[in-house]
């Protein structure tokens, strides 16, 4: 039974991997024009001190439909850093009317975000991928440790 419980869990580890890994596929978004509307600094709680993100709210135009949108990235930790850092950042490169690149789905062009597929996000899920056939190498290894 234990070792059903150890392919049951990489199955899940691999299965949600590759699920999130295909998810983000450029493949299956757009990049697009938007007009930022507004940014601040997102704070973050951190283990021993504050955390900010940068937060952007942008307009953008899909076949003739207006959309908005708020999503830097799907990671809450990309792009972290200090309050100044952000801010730097925010003046920088989103100020109020700036235009900027966005991606978002082109089956669901309502769901947008700024960064997609970031290194931060894509490690973790190959993370998830790996650690899946990890656990089954384990059981496997196992199993014929037994059998002998």
């Amino acid at each position: 039974m234990s070792l059903f419980i150890v392919f049951l869990v990489g199955f899940m580890l691999f299965t949600f991997g590759i699920y999130s890994l295909s998810k983000h596929s450029p493949a299956k978004w757009q990049q697009v024009p938007a007009v930022v509307t507004g940014s601040n600094a997102k704070e973050h709680p951190a283990r021993y001190s504050r955390v900010y993100t940068p937060g952007v709210s942008y307009r953008y135009e899909v076949d003739g439909s207006i959309y908005c949108g708020d999503t830097y990235a799907f990671s809450s930790e990309e792009d972290a850093g200090s309050l100044e850092v952000i801010t730097a950042v925010l003046q920088r490169e989103f100020e109020a009317g700036t235009t900027i690149a966005v991606w978002c789905q082109i089956n669901r062009p309502a769901v947008s975000c700024i960064k997609l597929n970031s290194a931060y996000s894509r490690n973790h899920m190959a993370a998830l991928v790996v650690s899946g056939v990890l656990v089954w190498i384990v059981g496997i290894a196992v199993i014929l440790i037994e059998n002998s």
